[in-house]
């Protein structure tokens, strides 16, 4: 997808998608507490904490400003 442009239609999203170049060795997926979702055992330890805080009544959301 372009930088810097927003998608205006579904149409130009499902465009966008498609023609996307593929990620890179460095493309992951960053928590908004900033540590990177990067390995199998990363994900499922953040999974596990996101389950633990739900079960607790918590919610990330709750330390947002």
């Amino acid at each position: 997808m372009s930088k810097g442009r927003s998608t205006s239609t579904l149409e130009q999203l499902s465009h966008d998608l498609r023609t996307a170049p593929p990620p890179t060795d460095d493309d992951v997926s960053v928590t908004i507490d900033g540590r990177r979702l990067d390995s199998k055992d990363a994900v499922l330890a953040w999974l596990a904490e996101m389950e633990a805080d739900r079960k607790a009544g918590h919610l990330a959301l709750d330390e947002l400003p």
